[in-house]
Order: C-alpha cells, then sequence, then structure tokens
C-alpha cells in the first residue's frame, strides 16, 4: 500500500487542462497523482480535490475562474500556464471528499473504529474474541493490500484514511489474514477449540465461513 504524508503531496497542474475541464463537464476531481477527470470519475481514485462545476463565470479570466474553482480551502498559486496546490491546508476537505470511498479512517484518539467494509467489519468484530484486535488488522492492511493510505501528523495529533484498490481482494486477503492467525493460535496451543465458550465457537464459525 502507498503511504503517503499530505504534507508532502504538491501537484502542478496545466491550467488550459484545468480550464478545459470547466467548460466541458458539470464535475471535476483531481486524484493523488494529478490525474484530471471530467464527469465520469473513477469511484477507486484517492482524489484531492472534487467539486460540481456551477457558478463559474465562464467570462472571466483564467486566474479568476481558477480561484473561484478551488475556493478558499485550497488557496492555489496561480501562473501564467501552471496552477500549483498543496491539498495540506484543505486535509478535512481531503476527508470529505473522500468520505464513500474509504475502507477506514484512523484517529489518535480513536483509532480504527469501524470498517467501512461491511464484510471486513463482521470478520473483524468476531475476531477480537481472539485477541486479535482491529489494529491488528489494519496493519496488515498496509503492509500486504493494495491502496493508497493517505495521513496527516504532526506533534500532537494523527489521522488519515485508507482506500482499497480493490475491496474484494482486500477482504479475502483480510479474511486469510484472521483465519491464519487463529489457526497459528490452535497450533501453538494459545487456543483449544475443544474448550471454546459459546461465544469463541460462534466467531469461530462466522470467521472460517465467511
Amino acid at each position: 500500500m502507498n503511504k503517503i504524508d499530505i504534507k508532502d503531496i504538491e501537484l502542478t497542474l496545466k491550467i488550459d487542462e484545468l480550464i478545459n475541464a470547466i467548460q466541458t463537464g458539470s464535475k471535476i476531481a483531481i486524484g493523488i497523482d494529478g490525474t484530471i477527470c471530467i464527469d465520469d470519475i473513477d469511484p477507486k481514485m484517492t482524489l484531492i480535490f472534487a467539486r460540481t462545476i456551477d457558478n463559474i463565470d465562464s467570462s472571466a479570466t483564467a486566474k479568476e475562474q481558477l480561484t473561484q474553482l478551488f475556493g478558499k480551502e485550497y488557496k492555489p498559486l496561480i501562473g501564467d500556464t501552471i496552477c500549483i496546490i498543496k491539498p495540506l491546508i484543505a486535509w478535512q476537505e481531503v476527508m470529505k471528499i473522500n468520505k464513500d470511498r474509504i475502507f477506514y479512517e484512523d484517529h489518535s484518539t480513536d483509532g480504527i473504529e469501524v470498517f467501512n467494509d461491511k464484510r471486513v467489519e463482521d470478520i473483524a468484530f468476531e475476531a477480537v474474541v481472539f485477541d486479535i484486535d482491529y489494529r491488528d488488522i489494519a496493519e496488515f492492511i498496509e503492509e500486504n493490500c493494495e491502496g493508497d493510505f493517505i495521513y496527516y501528523e504532526n506533534e500532537v495529533q494523527f489521522s488519515g484514511f485508507v482506500i482499497a484498490k480493490d475491496n474484494d481482494k482486500a477482504y479475502e486477503q483480510v479474511k486469510n489474514f484472521i483465519q491464519d492467525q487463529i489457526s497459528h493460535k490452535i497450533e501453538n496451543a494459545e487456543l483449544d477449540p475443544e474448550q471454546f465458550d459459546d461465544e469463541e465457537q460462534t466467531a469461530y464459525n462466522i470467521i472460517f465461513k465467511a
């Protein structure tokens, strides 16, 4: 998984491409790699900017149109042919526009509260019974699954989110990881299936039938 500090992202965009997008599309989005999309936006792309194009004066200068497009959140640096944006200053907006794409969020205060893919959440919830917590699963995802982990960190706080490239594949990987962890515990006599209580037996059945 790509681990990206939002502070390190600086995108240099061509003004003529941005103006063309404004003039020809009803929606515009910019991916974390600088890709500009019009209307047909990949639901798995990690976005640093997105908005519906309205109330932009087509008779205004290019600089005025881009200022209207990006608004006060992004504070673009606009030259003659290029426009530079640093999404760090719009971190809350970046999290907002990716909300429906996020696999899970991570915060310094709350940690990982839920996996937004219901299949992963269902087995992760049961795995806690076997001392496999959400942090263990998140670390596995970040080290082994494809996608982007975008984060912001300073001396007092941390926040980030993950977008998986393929939710189905990520689910299968997580399921196999949890099953392997439980099997390892059984092999090492940390768990005894013959001694499972009702909660453990239910969790085991759900995880291995998932």
